[in-house]
């Protein structure tokens, strides 16, 4: 998405200086204005520095970003975190925050019929009481069977005899493959497909344990099973976070941390621009510290003779001999077309610094580490490309909606070969309503594959409406399918079904289509383990961090954590 190029926004913008009146040289420079770069840059801020961040764009916070619904501001883009760690929540308390759990009575799953249960319809459920990703910590509670049937369910439970190495070889290095192993197909199928496929858009045999879950893998061989690996991660998250281990928002949204990050920084003597973009990186000289036995000044020095020119003769691309990074900034417009790159709209400036954070998007952070030629870094890595998505919201008018028929949610399984082989679809059934389906279709009765609730989600959305007035958000666009068009029509029928309410069109008072295409791309076993060796070769570089989604995992709370890690190894310089 590009909110550039979106009037009807309201996004977090910083007000930009001239390139003429930043100095010669900065104690840091972050590279990206997401929630990565940010963080770095606060980041650095707690470690007493006074760092320069510059963002493409004309917005800041990346996937956070804000915009207006009929009266309301809400995030277009990611709207929650996962408490896991300390990061992100130490974060949103220094900042003078407070993060909230969604209100309601909890969210449901939409899944295909189970033959096995004598089902004939998709229907309902309630997400599971303890579960982490749809993984029980204890397969045989009711909601369980419930939900498996009484064989799966036994089937899950085995788990507690398998020993703790199962699991933990090559067939576990998926999510997927790591659960089959030790609860069985239906578990993924009918619980952790769902969930997975809806937060990060693949499916979780896409996606390796080791970073959708971190610790999963390592807890189990340690409790000697996945379920009470499960219950020991919840209960350490709820002692943490002192509740349920739910995913939590900052109140008013979580565009309210991105504002308040970009003015603690600036607060604290750093710079914020957006309009700004890096061009190219010029590397120090290896030999650039030793040049000051020679009279050379090294950067930090105050000496007159350590300025750079300020015209386009800096970006020459020749190395720099105090030891510092060069980086090359241009303004910048929009590109051609909203999901383009922003491109240079002005004069070029060479500033130095010793302390360099890119923090940009994969390609074009790729792209710039590669123009600083360095021998130690191999930056020929492909990036797994993310599934279309569409975000469609809709503010309307209907009582029949106060009593909340599927609470603050729902996500819609994905229609598998694996999900349905048991199954028989026959009529909808997600409130005893609903639409027919063709007899052994395997296709879900809806396009959407997720509905937010959102004034029943967030009580400050709900504040800000009329009485009987409610905020609908439905999402579309799952991996290997093509870009999802959505009307207002097909928006209006998947409601009905999912959650029994027809609303017509006059009810409608605003909608709004919103795309975040390829944003979250699958991170594979073979993925991970090439970022983990760029990231070492990264880290034995002075002077150099790298940061962001796709070298610190998806989910705000792995960026966070990530981000606000990697600025700490510059704290030495």
């Amino acid at each position: 998405m590009n909110l550039d190029a979106k009037n009807n926004s309201t996004p977090v913008v910083s007000h930009p200086n001239p390139l003429s009146d930043l100095p010669d040289e900065v104690d840091a420079l972050v590279i990206g204005g997401g929630i990565a770069g940010l963080s770095a840059a606060w980041q650095l801020t707690q470690d007493g520095f006074k760092p320069l961040l510059v963002e493409a764009r004309g917005y800041l916070g990346g996937l956070i970003a804000p915009g207006y619904i009929g009266p309301v501001q809400v995030d277009l883009g990611a709207e929650t975190f996962v408490p896991r760690g300390v990061e992100t929540a130490q974060m949103v308390s220094a900042l003078g925050l407070e993060a909230l759990a969604p209100s309601g009575d909890g969210a449901r799953l939409f899944l295909p019929p189970n033959r096995a249960n004598g089902e004939s319809h998709w229907r309902l459920w309630r997400f599971l009481r303890d579960a982490y990703l749809g993984i029980p910590a204890d397969p045989d509670a009711d909601d369980v069977v419930a939900v498996l049937g009484a064989k799966a369910a036994q089937r899950a439970a085995q788990d507690r005899h398998l020993g703790s190495e199962v699991g933990q070889g090559a067939e576990g290095e998926t999510l997927a493959g790591f659960v089959a192993a030790r609860m069985g197909q239906a578990v993924v199928d009918r619980l952790v497909r769902p969930i997975v496929a809806g937060i990060y858009t693949c499916d979780p045999a896409d996606l390796a344990t080791d970073t959708v879950t971190p610790g999963l893998r390592q807890a189990t061989h340690e409790h000697g099973c996945l379920a009470d690996a499960v219950a020991f991660l919840l209960a350490r998250s709820r002692k943490a976070t002192g509740g349920r281990s739910v995913d939590k928002c900052v109140r008013g949204g979580m565009f309210q941390l991105t504002a308040a990050l970009s003015q603690a920084i600036t607060t604290a003597g750093g710079t914020v621009l957006t309009r700004v973009g890096a061009q190219q990186l010029i590397a120090p000289d290896a030999a650039g510290n030793a040049d000051t036995a020679s009279g050379a000044t090294t950067c930090g020095a105050s000496s007159a003779s350590n300025a750079t020119s300020h015209d386009a003769s800096d970006s020459s691309g020749t190395p720099d001999s105090s030891g510092c990074w060069q980086v090359v900034l241009a303004p910048t417009k929009p590109g051609p077309t909203p999901s383009s790159e922003p491109v240079p709209a002005g004069t070029p400036r060479t500033l130095r610094t010793k302390r360099l954070v890119v923090a940009c998007s994969a390609r074009p952070a790729l792209r710039l580490l590669a123009s600083a030629n360095l021998a130690a870094l191999d930056t020929d890595i492909t990036i797994p490309v993310g599934a279309p998505i569409a975000r469609y919201s809709l503010l309307v008018d209907s009582p029949e909606l106060d009593t909340a028929p599927v609470g603050q949610g729902l996500l819609v399984a994905p229609a598998s070969p694996a999900s349905c082989a048991n199954t028989q679809a026959g009529a909808v059934e997600p409130s005893n309503q609903g639409s027919p389906t063709q007899p052994g279709a395997v296709e879900s009765p809806v396009g959407a594959k997720a509905l937010s609730h959102l004034n029943v989600k967030w009580p400050w959305i709900a504040q800000a409406l009329a009485p009987h007035q409610h905020l609908l958000r439905l999402s579309y666009g799952r991996l290997g399918q093509s870009e999802p068009q959505v009307s207002l029509e097909q928006a209006l029928a998947d409601v009905r079904v999912l959650t029994g309410v027809t609303i017509r069109p006059e009810q409608v008072s605003e909608h709004k289509l919103v795309r975040w295409n390829g944003t979250l791309p699958p991170l594979p076993p073979s993925y991970r383990a090439r970022i983990g060796a760029f990231m070492s070769q990264v880290e034995n570089i002075e002077g150099l961090a790298v940061t962001g989604a796709w070298v610190g995992g998806t989910g705000v709370n792995a960026v966070v954590a990530h981000a606000r890690t990697n600025a700490r190894r510059l704290q030495r310089l």
